[in-house]
């Protein structure tokens, strides 16, 4: 039987050794390896991207590939970045994931950004969010605040019913206030006033006033 498998060649033992970095083209890191710029790559393993006057770890392999595995050594003021060419995904099978900082966690993305879980907790003592578009799909919405302010040029509701329970309630309408329905009940267990330059009441078929006294004028 004729064994298809291809067989690579074995390499010879590779040479590890420290660098330091010279400047970054690219993909390619040129290293200063006993005096002698040598252009390596990033190893996958190693997801801190090098930079200029990093101290590094480096191995060339049997076919004169030179990798860098990490970086060892970088001032403490400098910023590190963690890349990938290619997917990143970061998992804890059995754990859980915690990004912490003590300035701020930015997350900025040209694409999409989805969350998915059993449940979202956002504690802040301060919010801000701006959308050009916002839509929410669910079930209930319960909050709980002491003061809203709602500021915009247009809202518009779509809903079977509205149930608004409050102690107090002010309006206030500098132009037109206009409700139209099939049926209408105002009812006040003391008293009803309204105060108008000009008042007009206007049915097709029938206007009652019922009172024990009703005073005209």
């Amino acid at each position: 039987m004729t064994n298809l498998a291809k067989k690579l060649p074995v390499p010879s033992s590779a040479i590890e050794t420290t660098a330091t970095v010279l400047r970054v083209e690219g993909r390619a890191i040129v290293l200063s390896i006993e005096e002698r710029e040598v252009r390596a790559a990033r190893a996958t393993s190693c997801l801190v991207e090098p930079h200029p006057s990093d101290y590094v770890l480096s191995v060339t392999d049997g076919f004169g590939d030179t990798y860098v595995l990490a970086v060892l050594r970088r001032d403490d003021e400098a910023k590190v970045t963690l890349s990938s060419p290619g997917d990143l995904v970061l998992t804890a099978p059995t754990g859980k994931v915690a990004i912490v900082s003590r300035e701020g966690v930015d997350i900025a993305t040209a694409g999409d950004v989805g969350i998915a879980s059993r449940a979202v907790t956002l504690r802040a003592r301060i919010g801000s969010v701006v959308f050009e578009r916002f839509s929410y799909i669910g079930d209930v919405v319960r909050a709980e605040v002491s003061k809203t302010r709602l500021e915009g040029g247009v809202v518009e509701r779509f809903v079977d019913r509205v149930s608004d329970t409050v102690k107090r309630s002010f309006r206030r309408v500098e132009e037109l206030d206009q409700v139209k329905a099939k049926r209408i009940d105002y009812g006040a267990e003391q008293s009803l006033a309204l105060h108008s330059e000009n008042t007009v009441v206007a049915a097709k078929e029938l206007v009652k006033v019922d009172g024990a006294q009703i005073h005209v004028g």
